[in-house]
């Protein structure tokens, strides 16, 4: 975005810098979601801006820089007081379990350092951010949810399917080994069927996951 324009439409007395398309899209918005940092500072300084103003499926502006790993976006909104950190889209996904799930580690990294934020929001699944990232693979993020002191390592999703199960299960090792360094994790947690990590591990082929599962004391 030209920066110097957004500069002279905001200056306008009767600029609306909250409205938003069918899609209910805000400048906002577009600006996080491409990772214009400038742009997103202008229209922070603007008295009337609504920080958490939500599109139509209730993605807000952080939520949708956290999932694009725009850091220096997250960075900005999150200096903001009046931003609600934890507010969730229709399907449940808060910035930190976008972030999480897509593997933004800055991101994260970011949001678990607002005082206020929830370390374990649940989509509709029940999915946390902890184990989506451990689905998924994405081990740093995995790190620095387990280093957060809030971070619930055994809560599983409405399968009863923990952090250490799906990783274990998708032969993640390295999230195994991860969750496995956590003094609270529960090894044996089963899901609602009954299957345990190591169950889980072994009929999906997952050696190595195996191999560290059988190795906790």
């Amino acid at each position: 975005g030209s920066d110097a324009c957004i500069r002279l439409l905001l200056a306008h007395p009767d600029i609306d810098v909250n409205h938003a398309n069918e899609k209910g899209v805000t400048p906002l918005f577009v600006a996080a979601n491409l990772g214009r940092d400038a742009c997103v500072g202008l229209l922070l300084a603007h008295p009337d801006v609504n920080v958490n103003r939500m599109h139509n499926e209730g993605d807000t502006p952080l939520i949708t820089a956290a999932g694009q790993g725009r850091d220096g976006c997250v960075r900005l909104l999150l200096a903001r007081r009046d931003v609600n950190v934890n507010q969730a889209n229709i399907h449940g996904i808060t910035p930190l379990f976008i972030a999480a799930n897509h593997g933004k580690d800055a991101c994260v990294q970011l949001l678990l350092a607002h005082p206020d934020v929830n370390a374990n929001p649940t989509d509709k699944e029940g999915y946390t951010p902890l184990c989506s990232a451990a689905n998924q693979g994405e081990d740093t993020c995995v790190g620095l949810l387990l280093a957060h002191p809030h971070t619930d390592v055994n809560l599983a999703n409405d399968a009863g399917v923990s952090p250490v199960f799906t990783a274990a299960c998708n032969g993640n090792d390295t999230c195994v080994q991860l969750l496995l360094a956590h003094p609270d994790v529960i090894v044996n947690l089963a899901d609602e069927k009954g299957d345990t990590p190591l169950f889980a591990a072994v009929h999906q082929g997952r050696d190595a996951c195996v191999r560290l599962l059988l190795a906790h004391p």
